[in-house]
């Protein structure tokens, strides 16, 4: 029997990565992150403990159909911004089944800055319990110099790009999730990966390892398109 045989079936371990994309409120120690596991998009309002400790008050769990349903939404917000804004009036989503549904939702204050609200409500529609947390307002700048030679420079702030960031996240996970994207890159890095199992496959000999083999047959497959001439033909002709 080689090294590695297993006859039981098999569990994969799933695992959970983590987004580089995070929104921190210092004001109120809160934090909108994201993780990707089990085939879902996790958005998180995380609160600060001590130091770099963080506890989750709140989650969201999106399917790739709800994150792009929710990008509709995220669509409609923005168009919303450009006129009158209540700040009780939101957009997003439901996600999960059950007595506790959660949802995800996005709405803006009187100043025009996005807040997300992440919340479960009951079967019969009353909130039980949520969190919110305020995107950055004149935080994140550029730089405009009148004069670079001598430095006259300007701040120029950038309100939106926390949202834009958002956006596309939520875009990128609906869009990556239908497989063609992997499929590309396996596709692009195909012939990485064959040097990278041409220099195990002496290793898993020397070892006895057993591993699954693939027979790359070219165009033998039986097809009465194979071995053909390129001959013109009526449908008559074909069909006899």
């Amino acid at each position: 029997m080689g090294i590695g045989d297993n006859n039981e079936r098999r569990k994969l371990y799933e695992q959970t990565y983590y987004s580089r994309f995070r929104i921190k409120n210092t004001d109120i120690k809160l934090v909108l992150g994201v993780q990707f596991s089990a085939g879902l998009m996790n958005i998180t309002i995380d609160e600060q403990q001590d130091g770099f400790k963080y506890e989750t008050i709140q989650k969201v769990s999106l399917s790739p159909y709800k994150a792009k349903m929710f990008s509709y939404e995220l669509k409609k917000f923005r168009e919303y911004l450009q006129g009158n804004v209540k700040e009780n009036v939101a957009f997003g989503v439901p996600a999960g089944m059950g007595e506790k549904v959660s949802y995800i939702g996005i709405h803006a204050n009187k100043d025009k800055t996005p807040i997300i609200t992440i919340g479960k409500f009951d079967n019969d529609g009353n909130i039980i319990d949520q969190a919110s947390i305020t995107f950055n307002n004149n935080y994140y700048f550029g730089l405009e110099w009148k004069d670079i030679s001598e430095n006259k420079v300007d701040k120029v702030y950038h309100n939106i790009v926390e949202l834009d960031m958002f956006e596309q996240l939520i875009n990128s996970f609906a869009d990556s999730m239908n497989g063609a994207m992997a499929y590309s890159f396996a596709d692009l890095t195909r012939y990485d990966n064959a040097r990278i199992l041409g220099k195990l496959d002496p290793i898993y000999d020397k070892l006895g390892i057993e591993r699954r083999s693939y027979n790359n047959r070219g165009n033998g497959s039986n097809n009465f398109l194979n071995n053909t001439q390129s001959t013109s033909k009526s449908i008559d002709d074909i069909l006899g």
